[in-house]
């Protein structure tokens, strides 16, 4: 089986497993030239820019793309990374300015 989720290895994957593999992939971001995926939840959740989980099977451990920690808090717990905020939160040392603001406001 190939690592690149091709039409031919899909019906071989497991279960839901294949299949959330599937469903959760992603560009990883407009601006890169090349094509990167990662996996995300269904949700609109602005905090999923610059976060995927680390197993589709754990909806609570997510990873930053900027940084690469990991955090087993949920989707909440991760913008409070990215935006600096909280005292249980490790920050992110990679965000930029303009990410902070973008969370603070949506959170």
């Amino acid at each position: 089986m190939c690592s690149l989720l091709c039409c031919a290895c899909l019906p071989r994957m497991a279960g839901t497993e294949g299949q959330a593999a599937v469903d959760a992939q992603v560009p990883a971001s407009d601006n890169q030239s090349e094509s990167v995926f990662h996996l995300k939840r269904k949700s609109n959740d602005i905090g999923w820019n610059w976060g995927s989980l680390c197993d589709p099977n754990d909806k609570n451990r997510l990873k930053c793309l900027l940084c690469g920690n990991e955090n087993s808090g949920g989707i909440n717990r991760f913008k409070q990374h990215l935006a600096h905020e909280g005292t249980a939160v490790v920050h992110c040392t990679k965000v930029t300015d303009e990410i902070k603001k973008k969370v603070q406001r949506r959170s």
